[in-house]
């Protein structure tokens, strides 16, 4: 080996090829940056399409979201361009508009629910005016009537007819046992076993109802409190008995507004009758009304049909 320790065909490069060498890198360098260039370039045409399409939205929404404020409280001089004005202004007309708009949607619930509520006193209102009318005609009649009567009997007769007229004047009585429209259980129906569960089904199958309707209906407007004993008995055999679907008196309590947190503590007391409980807690509040009962039970949640069709027959509530 030469001294040095090199081999002689090792060749030492010159300056043009070091050079050539050094431009092949840049040059490669330069055609990384072009390409990253374009692909800027490609995304700044792109974020530019999206500006002006979105121009285009703000040009066709802002007039009319302009033309709805409140010009007292959102003033607002000629401008050329809607895009141009102040981004806070815009954001506080806003939220101004949703809130109007929020309160009127809540007016209007509100207005519908006191034209319902009117509607159904209107027709509670001619109901009563019918019953009064018809009450009068049938003693101006049974006067008339007693005045020209020819003898005692005769006159008691008139008397008793008028006052069967007026009131009812029937005993109430204990439906058959086979009678299908009163029977709110099945003994068949599968239900379960526990002491509690067969209590409540005793008691539905000999609980007395109402047997007769009477001769007037009262109004619907009745209270709760004055609920004839027999149908209230009847209404709370048939809820309190706990359903799988829930139709029982937890959706009737939840109706009414019982919160989820009583209504689970009144369960784990496991009461006898808890659907008495729901009433008592329901009868201090002064829109506990016949109609309103009747119109809970019909609820497709709850289905009573049984205790509906006796609340029917009994008070002014169709």
């Amino acid at each position: 080996m030469p001294p040095g320790g090199r081999s002689k065909s090792a060749k030492k490069q010159s300056p043009l090829e070091l050079a050539k060498e050094e431009s092949s890198k840049k040059q490669q360098e330069i055609d990384a940056l072009n390409e990253q260039i374009s692909l800027l370039k490609a995304d700044v045409d792109q974020k530019i399409a999206d500006v002006q399409r979105l121009r285009t939205k703000l040009h066709t929404i802002l007039p009319e979201i302009l033309s709805h404020r409140d010009r007292e409280k959102f003033p607002l001089e000629p401008v050329d361009d809607p895009i141009d004005i102040n981004a806070e202004y815009i954001r506080e007309m806003v939220y101004m508009l949703v809130d109007d708009l929020y309160l009127r949607n809540e007016k209007r619930s509100m207005v519908e629910q006191r034209i319902e509520d009117l509607e159904t006193r209107v027709t509670q209102q001619s109901f009563n005016y019918q019953n009064m009318v018809r009450k009068n005609l049938s003693c101006v009649n049974g006067i008339e009537e007693a005045l020209e009567a020819k003898s005692t009997p005769e006159l008691y007769r008139i008397l008793r007819r008028l006052k069967q007229d007026l009131i009812l004047d029937k005993p109430m009585g204990q439906l058959p046992s086979d009678n299908p429209l009163f029977k709110l259980k099945s003994k068949n129906q599968t239900v379960s076993r526990s002491s509690h569960t067969m209590e409540i089904i005793h008691e539905m199958e000999t609980t007395p109802f109402p047997l007769t309707k009477p001769l007037r209906k009262q109004c619907g407007e009745t209270h709760i409190r004055y609920l004839i004993p027999e149908i209230k008995q009847a209404l709370c055999n048939e809820l309190s008995l706990e359903k799988y679907t829930g139709g029982d008196w937890r959706a009737f309590a939840q109706r009414i507004g019982v919160s989820s947190e009583t209504i689970q503590f009144w369960r784990r007391l496991n009461m006898k009758n808890p659907m008495e409980q729901v009433l008592t807690f329901w009868k201090d509040s002064k829109g506990a009304t016949m109609t309103m009962l009747h119109r809970h039970l019909k609820h497709p949640h709850i289905n009573a049909l049984i205790p509906a069709k006796l609340i029917s027959d009994f008070y002014q509530v169709d």
